[in-house]
Formats: C-alpha cells, sequence, structure tokens
C-alpha cells in the first residue's frame, strides 16, 4: 500500500512538473505573440532595411521595393507610431510581403537597436506624421535620428525625406547618402507642361510603379573602365535592351568633423557629441554622387562610375 502510495506521489509531482514547465513556456509564447502584435519585440535580422516614420508616401516605398527591387524580396522593418488597427490593416495588405512592425518613437536609440539597426544595410527616414507631434519638428527628428543612426552604425546607407529644404545642409553634416526634398521640382515640373506638353508625362512614366521602362542604376563592368561612354551605351542596348542616360560619379570622402563651423548651434553641437560618443572617425561625402547626363560619346569610363539606364521591368 505504501509503495503504490509513494508511486502515485512520484507520479503526481512529475506530472505537476510537466504541467509547470509545459505552462511556463506556453506563457513565453503567448507573452512573445503580445509583444509581437504590439510591435514591441526586438528583431534579429541581418542586412535588412529599416523604414523609420510613417506618411502618405511610405506605401508607394513599400510597393516599390517589393515591385522594382532585387530578385529577392528585401526583409523590410517598419517603424512608426500609427494605431494598433491601421497596422492591423497594412499587415492583412501586405500579408505577401517580408515586413515586421516595430511601435515606438524611432529618434530613440533603444528602439532602433530593437530593429537591429547595426546589421541593416539601407534605413529611410520618412517625414513621420504617425505621432501626435507638431508638424514644425517633422524635420529636427528625421535630422536628429539620422545622426543616431550613424553613430550606431557608421557604414549604413541613409535616405532621408524632408519637408524643408532649407534643412538640406543639417543632413548633409549627418553623412546621410540621399536626400529627398518634398516637393522640390514640382515647379520645374509645371513650366516643362506649359513650354513642352507632354513632358511630364515622360518624367511620371519612368518613375511610375506600373510602367513597364524604368530608370535604374547599374554596376559597370570592369572591363569597360578606361572605354568610352559610347561602347559602353552599345553593351548595355545589347545585353539588357536598355538605355544609358548617364553617368554617375562616386566622390571621395572628408572627414565629417572637419566641415563643422565654430558656432555653438544647437544641431553643431548635438553632431559634435554624437561623433566623440561613437569613438569613430565619421566622412561626409561632399556631392556624394556627380550626375553626368548626356555625355560625350568619348567620355571616359572610371572606376567607381556607374551607369544610369532606362530598363524594362527586372532587366538591370
Amino acid at each position: 500500500m505504501r509503495e503504490r502510495l509513494l508511486l502515485w506521489v512520484s507520479w503526481y509531482r512529475e506530472f505537476f512538473l510537466l504541467s509547470l514547465v509545459t505552462a511556463t513556456i506556453a506563457s513565453v509564447f503567448v507573452e512573445q505573440k503580445i509583444r509581437e502584435g504590439k510591435g514591441l519585440e526586438t528583431v534579429r535580422e541581418k542586412d535588412h532595411i529599416v523604414i523609420c516614420g510613417w506618411n502618405q508616401y511610405t506605401e508607394e516605398v513599400l510597393l516599390w521595393l517589393h515591385t522594382n527591387g532585387s530578385q529577392q524580396t528585401p526583409q523590410v522593418i517598419l517603424i512608426n507610431e500609427l494605431p494598433i488597427d491601421e497596422v492591423d490593416n497594412l499587415k492583412l495588405k501586405y500579408s505577401k510581403y517580408n515586413l515586421t512592425f516595430l511601435r515606438g518613437n524611432f529618434v530613440h536609440e533603444e528602439v532602433l537597436l530593437r530593429a537591429d539597426i547595426k546589421r541593416a544595410s539601407i534605413a529611410v527616414i520618412m517625414a513621420d506624421s504617425s505621432g501626435k507631434r507638431e508638424k514644425e519638428d517633422t524635420d529636427q527628428r528625421t535630422i536628429l535620428t539620422s545622426l543616431t543612426i550613424k553613430s550606431l552604425a557608421p557604414k549604413i546607407k541613409i535616405v532621408a525625406e524632408l519637408v524643408n529644404g532649407e534643412n538640406k545642409p543639417h543632413l548633409e553634416r549627418a553623412n546621410v547618402d540621399e536626400i529627398i526634398v518634398r516637393g522640390e521640382h514640382v515647379g520645374s515640373l509645371i513650366a516643362s507642361a506649359v513650354n513642352y506638353p507632354g513632358l511630364p508625362r515622360v518624367y511620371s512614366s519612368i518613375l511610375s510603379i506600373d510602367d513597364r521602362s524604368n530608370l535604374v542604376r547599374a554596376d559597370i563592368p570592369d572591363h569597360f573602365i578606361g572605354r568610352t561612354f559610347r561602347e559602353l551605351s552599345e553593351f548595355f542596348r545589347k545585353s539588357n535592351n536598355a538605355i544609358l542616360i548617364g553617368i554617375l560619379k562616386e566622390r571621395e570622402s572628408i572627414k565629417l568633423e572637419s566641415m563643422l563651423s565654430d558656432d555653438t548651434s544647437v544641431i553643431d553641437t548635438f553632431i559634435r557629441e554624437k561623433i566623440r560618443e561613437s569613438k569613430k572617425e565619421l566622412f561626409y561625402k561632399k556631392e556624394h554622387t556627380k550626375v553626368v547626363l548626356n555625355p560625350d560619346d568619348e567620355d571616359t569610363i572610371n572606376k567607381n562610375d556607374y551607369a544610369v539606364i532606362i530598363c524594362r521591368g527586372q532587366e538591370r
């Protein structure tokens, strides 16, 4: 009787421990799912794209990345403060895309670290309208985020959107690779419609997601270095069925700190502090790329040059 009782106690204890372990594991998974649903988890990725902020153009950015990007669908991490119901709708709408939503203020370092920003390949900073903040602070948050990202990941490529073009020098000092000013060149497009009817449709067609032909940057084969623009043009036409319209020429970098003025402005002071915190030499690419459209046929192709072509769909 006693042996049976001890056996029953032993069995009950093992059952209790197993139940406890199972419940603990289940609670961990449930908590993880809840955090994922709220966008509070920590991401572990590599060579991914981080998009900070949300506005009326962000969905178009997502469509471009997945429709006109590389053959492999990129992993995209979205950091914003959209309402949960809107995020749920976007998850459903883009369920086939490789997206992860994180909730938080992307200006803060800890939020960027949750997106594994140090191992990301590209950071896109949208002029954010997802949080309940003053519109006048939008560009300031973009600038501060750029500085924070560069201090955490100096080699990452940053594409940033500005509302006010007057803030462009601050992003240049922050070593931002590509700066998009909202509404820039609108006047030129309107004037071109007056002087050359139909020309704005050409621009729209080249930049349209749904159009058959797209404007892209392409690598130039090494054996074309030292050869002429005409030879390269013939190569792209025959091999890619593409039209070569120009060349992008990379510029050499100079130390970022040497470009800062001696004044005590808040932005310059903040940049200096971020440089010191990073304990690294940050560089600024003055005129990051020089654009040469329609060069002479005999112009020479150099190292670090890239081709600007109009190609069909994925033919890159």
